[in-house]
């Protein structure tokens, strides 16, 4: 019987998207995180404090950290509702929805927070001027799903030819490849 790869992870996401299935997809996303932080940060034991940071350090890009500090005044509301979208807000949304089956995520708090199934994400802030504000924020899983798939196989192209990632794979034991396809050591 063959061992599941993290690669094999990933061919069901794009499956579950080409099929329809979001929230398999989704489910099977917010997962990947959980595996791959293991390998980036092995001496961290909790898995909020591992996933948060993978999330900050691979999955946000430094163009999105940027537009979220440079180009928006940091009392402006938009800006709040960003700089919610973190490593804590995604781990807080992997534990609703894979332990409760929902998206309350709590860090957003007084943000409308919703689901899309289609492509492109969407933030919006309106309301009157020293009056009642409404902020909405909606995550698309299509979008979500296909980066994270493209973070993983980025990774492992890069985690085949290191020995101390290799080393702490096998330690996990988190699996790249299938036997057959095992890189071998010298």
């Amino acid at each position: 019987m063959r061992k599941l790869t993290i690669l094999d992870t990933v061919e069901d996401i794009y499956r579950a998207l080409e099929g329809k299935a979001y929230l398999s997809a989704l489910a099977l996303a917010l997962t990947i995180p959980d595996i791959l932080s293991k390998v980036e940060y092995p001496d961290e034991g909790k898995v909020g404090i591992r996933y948060e940071r993978w999330i900050n350090e691979f999955f946000l890009t430094e163009e999105e950290k940027k537009a979220r500090t440079e180009k928006l005044d940091k009392s402006d509301e938009l800006t709040k509702v960003l700089n919610k979208l973190d490593g804590h807000f995604y781990y807080k949304l992997r534990c609703a929805f894979l332990h409760s089956g929902n998206n309350d995520v709590e860090s957003m708090e007084g943000v409308d927070f919703e689901l899309s199934f289609g492509c492109g994400e969407c933030t919006s802030v309106f309301g009157y001027p020293d009056g009642p504000c409404w902020k909405h924020h909606v995550l698309s899983v299509y979008d979500f799903c296909m980066k994270m798939c493209a973070i993983t196989e980025h990774l492992v192209e890069e985690w085949k030819s290191g020995a101390e990632k290799l080393d702490r794979l096998e330690n996990t034991g988190i699996r790249l490849f299938s036997h057959d396809d095992m890189p071998r050591r010298i």
